[in-house]
């Protein structure tokens, strides 16, 4: 099976020293399994995505020495007929519901979940939709700009392979995701899905945090294709570890000291230097210098 995997920036902020680590994983990953890379701009959310943290990505892949400038990138927020019509089509096939739940209306009927002991009530609705009560399942809303749009699931288990963590197990339990909001966006997990498959994405590369989305997306692959004229595809994954604060908290685009653009401009580190410190501080070396052609050879042991 020819694989190909994706590198796909959500432009909601600037590159970071998480980020690193995870640009490693891909183009090591990928170059190892001999994997096509499509690159490919989340910009999906139109009220948080901006076209300067976009063309900031481009611009720090060059100088990381990951790109060359010449790559076509598939962009997001040019596929809205796309999700268009496969929403249309999961509605005509009753495949969807229409939601008026906000995610405080969520997290406040699990608090009194919680107060009256009849329920565990814990945790809030996560992007992947767990945590989301099935509310509004069997109400029989309209489909209307007022409400929301949410994928039925079923609660079975879903078997992948992860290349890193083994055969896996997982269960969507009751996570109906949420496709469309009532301001009429799409959402991420229903924008990466439906180009995953219409891009022939079979190798997944992520960090581990996106571990508990993986038995929704399986559904979510096996419901979109053949309603976007697609065969199923077998799909491998690959969940790497994360970086972390002095808290424990994950790198996250807050971290204002650790945007690449800052460091960039302050001159104190060459390409090699941040990509050495990245992979050091994940264990997967102890050079400090570590250039974008070598991240293959992080990996030459590793049974991928």
């Amino acid at each position: 099976m020819k694989l190909r995997t994706r590198l796909a920036p959500s432009p909601t902020g600037e590159m970071h020293t998480g980020h690193l680590l995870h640009l490693i994983h891909v183009f090591g990953i990928a170059r190892k399994r001999s994997a096509d890379i499509v690159y490919r701009m989340e910009d999906h959310d139109r009220l948080r995505c901006r076209p300067e943290f976009a063309e900031q990505w481009k611009s720090d892949l060059r100088w990381l020495g990951f790109t060359t400038g010449n790559e076509t990138w598939s962009v997001q927020s040019e596929h809205v007929e796309r999700y268009t019509q496969l929403l249309e089509r999961l509605r005509d096939a009753g495949l969807v519901y229409a939601c008026s739940c906000s995610r405080k209306m969520i997290e406040e009927r699990r608090a009194a979940t919680r107060l009256s002991g009849s329920g565990s009530g814990a945790g809030s609705e996560t992007a992947s939709g767990a945590g989301y009560d099935g509310f509004c399942r069997d109400r029989g809303l309209p489909f209307s700009d007022q409400n929301g749009v949410r994928l039925r699931l079923s609660a079975e288990s879903q078997g992948f392979v992860d290349l890193r963590l083994g055969e896996q197990t997982c269960v969507a339990d009751h996570a109906d995701p949420l496709l469309r909001d009532n301001r009429g966006l799409f959402t991420y997990q229903f924008c990466v899905v439906a180009d995953d498959i219409i891009e022939d994405v079979n190798l997944i590369i992520r960090g581990e945090d996106l571990l508990e989305s993986t038995a929704q997306q399986l559904q979510m692959r096996r419901l979109f294709a053949p309603l976007l004229g697609k065969e199923l595809q077998d799909v491998v994954f690959y969940h790497h570890p994360l970086l972390y604060d002095e808290s424990g908290r994950k790198l996250s685009k807050t971290h204002q000291s650790l945007h690449l653009r800052a460091m960039r401009a302050a001159g104190e580190k060459r390409p090699e230097q941040l990509l050495g410190h990245a992979a050091r501080l994940a264990g997967l070396t102890t050079s400090e210098i570590l250039h974008a052609d070598e991240c293959v050879k992080l990996f030459q042991n590793i049974n991928l």
